[in-house]
């Protein structure tokens, strides 16, 4: 049983299966996907940019792409787009954040769009809308 993918879109199909996913995802270069620790991914592939739709994210590191409601527990964020979902343990190097919930870690260099930020170092390299939340508990 692929307890990694729920399903990929590509090219007006849904695939489902293990191998035909992994072969998919390394004909288009998201060969780096195969190292990270993930569950329930529900994936997609548009216009060369994948994008994750639901899912678990545990450990890894995100080249680039899109996020959307995810839970994502630990990892690096390289380069992208974040709407939605929960941010624990997660450096981000840079991107894009529409919205979400970060608990713990950095973000290096991003426009700041929504969302709310718990105990997350936000560098001074972001540019920050004056609608989000800060906290810091520690």
């Amino acid at each position: 049983m692929n307890n990694r993918y729920k399903e990929l879109k590509y090219n007006n199909k849904i695939f489902t299966k293990f191998y035909e996913i992994n072969d998919i995802l390394i004909k288009n270069n998201f060969n780096w996907l195969l190292d990270c620790e993930i569950e329930n991914l529900r994936l997609e592939i548009f216009k060369d940019t994948l994008i994750i739709n639901a899912g678990i994210w545990y450990n890894g590191i995100f080249e680039y792409g899109v996020i959307r409601d995810v839970d994502w527990r630990n990892g690096i964020f390289l380069n992208g787009v974040i709407y939605n979902g929960i941010y624990k343990h997660i450096k981000v190097e840079k991107g894009i954040i529409f919205n979400g919930t970060f608990l713990n870690g950095e973000i290096l260099f991003a426009d700041i769009r929504g969302g709310v930020f718990t105990n997350i170092n936000i560098s001074a390299n972001c540019i920050v809308d004056e609608n989000i939340t800060i906290k810091n508990d520690k």
